[in-house]
């Protein structure tokens, strides 16, 4: 059974019910950053349009169904923070809409590249959100709109290095 915490360098392996393949990696380990090692670990047995999403370390998954528009959604579990897209929809690429998700301890330090990330995917997901609202005007569909209560972190990132020259 998972546990509710894991300590640096300690490592959970994945198998699959006969049947089915595995795709991403049979072993990850936890990192001092908080992460865990390579990647996503999702067994499939090549039915439905997309392929499994898999189910992130510390998250749950909703939906089971991978045809075209249905939609999988995450939520993380013991007080993790969800980086990455919260719900995902099947494409008819046979690929999945937004970012992969992560569960990850609140206050985790990001590199610039996965605040990048991150503030772009959280913008795309507004944005798709409301695309799929056909009562949305058009204008409206260009505004980032906050709920009462919700929240929305923006970046800056700063270079003082002085490496940029004029």
């Amino acid at each position: 059974p998972p546990q509710q915490h894991y300590n640096i360098n300690d490592s959970i392996t994945f198998t699959c019910y006969g049947g089915y393949n595995m795709k991403g990696s049979e072993v990850r380990t936890c990192l001092p950053n908080g992460k865990w090692s390579g990647k996503t670990t999702i067994c499939y047995d090549g039915s439905g349009h997309c392929t499994n999403p898999g189910i992130p370390i510390g998250s749950r998954k909703e939906g089971r169904q991978y045809r075209v528009e249905y939609r999988v959604r995450y939520t993380c579990e013991n007080g993790l923070v969800l980086y990455g897209s919260k719900e995902r929809i099947c494409q008819e690429s046979g690929s999945w809409s937004g970012s992969e998700p992560e569960c990850r301890q609140p206050y985790t330090f990001d590199t610039p590249e996965e605040v990048a990330d991150n503030f772009i995917s959280s913008l795309t997901e507004t944005a798709e959100a409301a695309e799929s609202n056909r009562n949305t005007s058009t204008t409206q569909k260009r505004k980032i709109v906050i709920k009462k209560g919700g929240t929305m972190n923006i970046y800056f990132l700063l270079d003082a290095s002085k490496s940029i020259k004029e």
